[in-house]
């Protein structure tokens, strides 16, 4: 569909979700001759371990300077299946994805090691609970992980080495 109307992405999205659940997501387009910046708007809520929800609300065309609101567009159940601090892999029900790169430049957060994401503890949702609070507490359980793999990994390599020596 997007061959037969010549509508291409000029350069990656960006997008930006703030800590209340509010996303926008922007990019160039080019349609035919026409080259357009296009922004959507919507929100998304934690739904469970490794689950979202994304809501889309509406779609702006900058140079038609007009904004539409998408109250036909379903909701997106989406799951995560893949996370390394640098690339986040999202899975709608029908398994199209959604993979984000984090920016250049763009602070890195503090994560567990790749091979460790599989055993994050999940943190169960709380409706009492706001999304800023439920991703502290998150991050939190991540670190605890990450200094526990680390000292499994020391106390290993000291043990190897003590056996290296008793050879």
């Amino acid at each position: 569909l997007t061959k037969a109307m010549q509508l291409y992405f000029a350069a990656a999205p960006r997008l930006t979700i703030s800590a209340d659940g509010k996303m926008e997501m922007s990019s160039d387009l080019i349609m035919g001759p026409r080259r357009d910046s296009i922004s959507f708007f919507g929100m998304v809520s934690l739904q469970g371990p490794n689950r979202f929800k994304d809501q889309p609300r509406a779609v702006r065309f900058h140079s038609l300077r007009v904004t539409l609101p998408l109250n036909f567009c379903r909701a997106r159940e989406l799951r995560v299946t893949y996370y390394d601090g640098e690339v986040l892999v999202l899975r709608d029900s029908l398994g199209n994805a959604d993979v984000f790169r984090r920016r250049r430049g763009d602070a890195r957060p503090r994560t567990a090691p790749a091979a460790a994401v599989a055993a994050v503890p999940q943190v169960p949702p709380s409706p009492s609970r706001g999304l800023k609070e439920q991703v502290g507490e998150f991050r939190s359980k991540v670190e605890l992980l990450k200094e526990t793999l680390q000292g499994h990994h020391a106390n290993a390599a000291a043990a190897g080495a003590e056996a290296a020596q008793g050879r």
